[in-house]
């Protein structure tokens, strides 16, 4: 999606937040979120200020791409509020699924993942995921790999007919560019992490030799301490043992193939590439930096004349070897200039500038005409020269640009929405590449995903959208209709998408929040868009309902967290709660908005994250804010809900000095509730049950608990992760696993849903789609079959159906059992299954729980009939007829 901001200084590439003018001085070994905060907000405020005093119009909208950034990395911090990067993620995963803890868990559940998609979009405005570049096999022209921002690296062998991902189970899975051995296509470099918005920090540089099948880390790996960037790595042709890296931390040089790498420079690089037929040549630029070595990256000289400019991107080409061109932004990240240089980089000529205080020709602004100041060369920036005509240029910013005299005029290519006579190729370019088999053929990534052309000098040209097949999609929420087949979830760069059966739709614009389906219609449905705008869907058309809060003073008067939460009442479809800096509640559908919380009772000054209400009790609703870190976590609530007159909210308190990410209520009990929370050595789960405070977080890995869903139907609890989605085994009261064979990558779990008529659980990740899943139904016991006790029963009583029922029976030995005797609640029982000859097969010992009810696992028993003796302390509670099948 086109961001319209101008947020940060910075081959198509964005800089990490600590790389802008105002951060530079900012620690990046260990860097204090709040640090970056104050910094960002001071620079925000004087560039508000000036702006006012201008008379010129404020907009907010510039600004977003921050608090994307923020609303991420805000789970992301370890304790002291320092910055955590994906490395601890790659060790807390090794050390996980490296146990016979982790390698077994998976065996007791009833987990069955499987991907949903999406895989295809319309293209165009629309899009499936966000792409950093694009890699090719040096001999097969139909062979490409692809890096992306969130979902890890990707491979066709078909020109993009179909893609396989080549990463699935790594923990990291941002990936900023790959590379494929010049002589053997089964040696295959990626940099990790996430260049174009840090959503992903890096752990380096990693590296297959079975053509993507496996991955180890190399030389080039950061600290836990270390939340830097790797940007781009090229291959020396000539000698494939050498590569060079370009990261925020500087130059780095391996001649060892990976092995060991030699800081070369220091510096905050995104691109560097090599002359095209000399290679102790190299060219590197970053932010306000263009930098060449003569002696194949030993040593570096910078170029003057570049300090003081934004972000700038290099392009060479076989045509004329001796060409570098430059496309450089401005502070403001709008277009300064294109540069060209004829002595292999030695020096730069301004071949191109916007012009007027209009900014007229300024080819980095999302203005299919090129005018307007600002623009994203922050973040999307990209330049290509045409191998066999170095006077074919191609530049991409948020629209795709072209040149046939060189650069000193320019013509649009692609558009970000759709015109008349321009071709529509979704917003924000990061990389622009020529196949270097195929002549004149271009590839483009983009936030949308992947594009080629074979007629790139023109202004109508066909661009072929090979993303279909791609599961990268970045989604932040999901929601299923209870008895329909629809899902909806809301992505980045996206839109919130719909699934009806097996088919994908785009449902809205933007950038896609929290999502919500009618309970009792599921053609009325609603779709958020960042900080707080909602939208009703219906038969009788859309309706941006948020525009109806007070003050209603239209688009955004009311502006929320960056995923605005919004729910449905359980008990009344017809009222929707809305959570922004206090909590709003319609009656109607949207239509009408009353403030809720119209006091001082709930903490105005810090936007809603979560709200929850519970099926036990109409009355409940509770609130959560990101309150934490210097703070202690807070929970609002109140048991006076109303949809007609404002309540007094109160107020709990946690222990906890970290921030929530999400409340769940108990299903049968109002004052017992569940806090997630991210972070590293965080609290991570722990419930709150009347006035009491409980840790639930055994079994869990040291990474951020994003989201938690419990089962109505029974109680059943699970959580997404930053790996991965784990439920709580009743038995050995702990996390598991909850993952079918390793089906599910590990990969940051989002949000959860339950469809209960179907009994399926649906995750949303951001970066690989949306997953669903069997719900687990039943709590599976630790497993202490015991078959050495040959007791006999000699007189077998009658079956007791009063005293003991058994659900569903038959089964296949993991099935609940429960008796309607009080008395015996929360008490150890003796569990024994008999077979017909009155031996004892399975035996076990378990807690009745306050329900009466327990949960059997006696798997592998043959096919048969047996009897279920239950008994406390020789006290016979009931035996029941058990059909195993």
């Amino acid at each position: 999606m086109i961001k319209r901001i101008l947020l940060f200084a910075g081959i198509c590439a964005a800089t990490q937040v600590n790389a802008q003018p105002w951060l530079e001085n900012v620690n990046v070994e260990q860097t204090k979120l709040q640090d970056i905060v104050a910094a960002y907000e001071a620079k925000k405020e004087a560039e508000i200020e000036e702006k006012r005093a201008a008379g010129e119009p404020i907009k907010e909208k510039k600004y977003y791409h921050f608090y994307r950034w923020l609303s991420h990395a805000e789970s992301h911090t370890d304790k002291d509020g320092y910055l955590v990067p994906a490395t601890k993620n790659y060790e807390e995963w090794k050390k996980h699924y490296g146990n016979a803890h982790g390698k077994t868990t998976a065996a007791k559940t009833t987990a069955n993942w499987a991907f949903q998609g999406p895989t295809t979009s319309t293209g165009g405005y629309a899009g499936i995921g966000r792409i950093n570049s694009i890699g090719f096999h040096p001999t097969d022209p139909n062979h490409v790999w692809i890096a992306s921002a969130g979902g890890g690296a990707w491979r066709t062998l078909n020109n993009g007919l179909s893609w396989v991902s080549m990463s699935h189970m790594l923990p990291v899975l941002g990936v900023s560019d790959i590379d494929i051995h010049p002589t053997n296509p089964a040696i295959i470099y990626m940099c990790t992490g996430d260049k174009n918005a840090s959503d992903t920090y890096s752990i380096g540089v990693m590296k297959s030799t079975n053509g993507g099948a496996s991955w180890d880390t190399t030389g080039l790996k950061w600290a836990v301490t270390q939340s830097r960037l790797t940007n781009t790595l090229v291959i020396n042709k000539q000698n494939p043992n050498t590569i060079i890296v370009a990261t925020s931390n500087g130059i780095y040089r391996s001649t060892n193939g990976g092995t060991t790498f030699v800081q070369e420079k220091t510096g905050n690089y995104k691109e560097v590439v090599y002359h095209p037929t000399d290679s102790n040549i190299l060219y590197a630029t970053g932010s306000a930096l263009v930098s060449r070595s003569a002696n194949g990256g030993d040593t570096w000289t910078d170029i003057s004349g570049f300090s003081g400019k934004g972000r700038v991107a290099v392009a060479v080409t076989p045509a004329n070897v001796a060409i570098v061109k430059l496309v450089v932004s401005n502070t403001a990240n709008g277009l300064d200039g294109i540069y060209n240089s004829s002595d292999t980089g030695k020096s730069y000529s301004l071949i191109y500038q916007a012009t007027g205080s209009g900014c007229n020709g300024n080819i980095l602004s999302g203005n299919n005409s090129g005018n307007g100041c600002g623009g994203q060369g922050w973040y999307d920036l990209c330049i290509a020269i045409d191998p066999a005509n170095a006077n074919n240029v191609t530049v991409g910013g948020v629209n795709t640009w072209y040149s046939t005299n060189g650069g000193t005029s320019w013509t649009i290519s692609t558009n970000w929405y759709s015109i008349s006579g321009v071709a529509t190729v979704h917003a924000d370019k990061h990389y622009m590449v020529y196949h270097p088999l195929v002549a004149g053929r271009l590839y483009q990534a983009n936030d949308g995903g992947i594009y080629r052309t074979d007629a790139p000098m023109g202004k109508n040209s066909i661009w072929t959208d090979m993303t279909n097949g791609l599961g990268i999609t970045q989604f932040y929420r999901n929601a299923v209709s209870p008895d329909k087949n629809f899902q909806l979830a809301g992505a980045q760069d996206n839109g919130t998408k719909g699934l009806r059966n097996t088919t994908w739709t785009d449902e809205n614009g933007g950038d896609g929040m929290d999502c919500q389906i009618d309970f009792s219609d599921s053609t009325i449905y609603y779709c958020g868009v960042q900080n707080g705008s909602i939208t009703r869907k219906s038969p009788s058309g859309s309706v941006e309902i948020s525009d109806n809060i007070p003050p209603g003073s239209g688009f955004m008067s009311n502006k929320g967290a960056w995923i605005t939460p919004y729910i449905i009442n359980p008990h009344n479809p017809t009222h929707i709660i809305a959570g922004y800096r206090q909590v709003y509640v319609s009656a109607d559908r949207g239509n009408t908005w009353i403030s809720l919380s119209n006091g001082d009772s709930l903490n105005k000054t810090q936007n809603i994250h979560r709200l929850a209400m519970t099926p036990a009790d109409n009355k409940t609703l509770y609130a959560i804010t990101n309150q934490g870190g210097s703070d202690t976590a807070k929970v609002y609530y109140t048991y006076s809900y109303s949809a007609t007159t404002p309540v007094t909210f109160n107020v709990i308190t946690s222990p906890y000095r970290w921030r929530p990410t999400d409340i769940k209520v108990d299903p049968k009990k109002k004052d017992r509730f569940w806090l997630t929370f991210g972070g590293y050595g965080s609290p991570q789960v722990v419930e709150y049950n009347a006035g009491v405070w409980a840790s639930k977080k055994t079994g869990l890995p040291d990474v951020p608990v994003q989201c938690i869903e419990v089962d109505s139907s029974n109680g059943f609890m699970y959580v997404g992760t930053d790996i991965g989605v784990y439920h709580w085994d009743t038995s050995s009261n702990q996390w598991e696993v909850y993952n079918n064979s390793n089906a599910m990558p590990s990969i940051e779990v989002s949000d959860l849903a339950i469809n209960y008529k179907k009994k399926e659980i649906w995750a949303s990740t951001y970066g690989r789609g949306l997953w669903k899943s069997a719900i687990q139904l039943y709590p599976v016991p630790v497993d202490t079959t015991d078959t050495t006790d040959t007791t006999t029963v000699v007189h077998i009583i009658p079956y007791s159906n009063k005293n003991l029922s058994i659900y569903p029976n038959p089964n296949n030995g993991v099935f609940e059992v429960k008796t309607d005797f009080a008395k015996y609640a929360g008490m150890m029982a003796d569990v024994r299954i008999v077979d017909n000859t009155g031996r004892t097969v399975w035996k076990n010992k378990q807690q009745i729980s306050e329900a009466g009810t327990m949960y059997i696992r006696a798997v592998g028993l043959p096919v048969g009939v047996y009897i279920l003796d239950v008994s406390h302390n020789n006290d016979v509670i009931g035996r029941q007829r058990l059909s195993i099948e």
